[in-house]
Formats: C-alpha cells, sequence, structure tokens
C-alpha cells in the first residue's frame, strides 16, 4: 500500500518513482529539481541566450520524457522562449521545446506539454543531466512555472521531485 507523505509517494518507507491504479499511472516522479517556485526570467532582446540551468535527478537518455509546464508573459512580443538539454561539455543543440512568445496572451497563464525521446551522446558526451532555459530576441518578462518532467509518455499533474521535498 503506497500513501502521500510530505507530497511524495512513499511505499514501504522509500520514495516511489509512480503509482498505478487499475492499470493507469496517477503519479510520476518529477525529475527536474528545484521547480516549486516559479522562475521569472527577464530578457534583454539579445539573441539566444542561456539564462537558468535547471539540474535534473537523473539522466533519462534514449526514455521517452513528457515535460508539462506554464509560462506567462508580461507583453505581446515576437521574441522565443526556448528550453535544450544540456551535457557537461556541448549543449544539445535544437532540443526540443520552442515557445513563440507572439503565439502567447499577455497576462494568461498557457500550460504546454511535450513528450519527447530524450536524447543520447556519443563517447564521453553522454551527461544529459540538466536543461537550460532561456529567451531569444526579446525584452519580455517570462513566468515560468509547474515545470514536471517525467518518464513516459502521458502528462501528469505537477508534483515536487522526491529529493526537493526529502533533502
Amino acid at each position: 500500500m503506497a500513501d502521500i507523505t510530505h507530497g511524495t509517494w512513499i511505499k514501504d518507507g522509500k520514495a516511489v518513482d509512480a503509482v498505478y491504479q487499475s492499470g493507469i499511472k496517477v503519479y510520476g516522479r518529477n525529475l527536474s529539481l528545484n521547480t516549486s517556485s516559479p522562475i521569472s526570467i527577464q530578457g534583454n532582446s539579445s539573441a539566444w541566450q542561456n539564462i537558468r540551468k535547471l539540474n535534473l535527478s537523473q539522466n533519462p537518455a534514449g526514455l521517452t520524457v513528457t515535460f508539462s509546464y506554464a509560462v506567462t508573459i508580461d507583453r505581446l512580443d515576437s521574441g522565443a522562449l526556448y528550453m535544450q538539454f544540456g551535457t557537461n561539455f556541448n549543449p544539445a543543440w535544437g532540443m526540443p521545446i520552442n515557445v513563440q512568445l507572439k503565439n502567447l496572451q499577455a497576462g494568461v497563464k498557457t500550460n504546454f506539454n511535450q513528450t519527447i525521446v530524450f536524447p543520447t551522446f556519443i563517447g564521453d558526451r553522454n551527461f544529459n543531466d540538466y536543461m537550460t532555459i532561456g529567451i531569444a530576441h526579446s525584452g519580455v518578462l517570462v513566468k515560468f512555472e509547474d515545470l514536471n518532467v517525467t518518464i513516459g509518455d502521458i502528462s501528469l499533474p505537477y508534483s515536487q521531485a522526491p529529493e526537493d521535498i526529502l533533502n
């Protein structure tokens, strides 16, 4: 029997990665650390820029991963919010999320989700242990929240990473 303690599912005294009820996944482990508070990013109207580094609790290389997150912008703008996966040596350019800010409504929290196969790298470039989020070609203020990175192809409600609660 699993129960919930301080926002983390516990079974037999240990945090679990997922809970299934009647064969349906109802809780999944968030791999993105330190995401319980909203992240505000102020663009500076320059080209692509890495603004925030978000650590992952594990490297899901080669696995199907679903991201869900919400974005609120302060004004209409033609720039873009982007997220990409990084390695200890080299960013993984083009992976996988790019939201055009001109498609959002100012002041309205907009939810997104996307499922991808998490990238792998050849040789010594296999450290997919963080991702970056940033703004390109914009001076807009973006509030970024409810980031939930879970293994699998089902978008689940936001939950904190167990490491954020247990540490």
